[in-house]
């Protein structure tokens, strides 16, 4: 049982729009590491050439006497900025997760003569 809150009502959201603002969440979220990952390759790769170079030694030695570190800070504000979107995305799914099982406990089809109910099932879907 997928669902939640109808879209309609105060409170209520639309389940397939919010998965697709999820996933495009999670999508940013991915493509932010990709490109910080990449970044840092191209620049470790350009501190080694350069350290290496023979003609660039003099820039070499004015970039660690100017206190430049050789490598590139470890948090950045892309970083900073990553962070606080997967704390929000977090906190977001998080939130709807919990209205989906509320939702499942609330159908849940445990009448007097019943012996199994769904909710178990229900639930493992809506965390799948």
């Amino acid at each position: 049982a997928s669902g939640g809150a109808s879209g309609g009502g105060s409170g209520g959201y639309e389940p397939k729009m919010l998965d697709g603002l999820l996933e495009e969440i999670a999508y940013i979220l991915r493509e932010i590491q990709i490109f910080d990952y990449n970044i840092r390759q191209r620049g470790d790769a350009a501190r080694k050439e350069l350290k290496e170079a023979q003609s660039q030694q003099a820039l070499w030695k004015a970039m660690c006497e100017d206190r430049l570190k050789d490598s590139l800070p470890r948090t950045t504000k892309v970083n900073q900025l990553q962070q606080e979107l997967s704390g929000h995305y977090i906190v977001i799914e998080e939130y709807f997760m919990n209205q989906d099982v509320q939702t499942a406990i609330e159908l849940d089809d445990n009448s007097d003569n019943a012996q199994t109910t769904s909710m178990v099932d229900d639930v493992f879907y809506i965390l799948k």
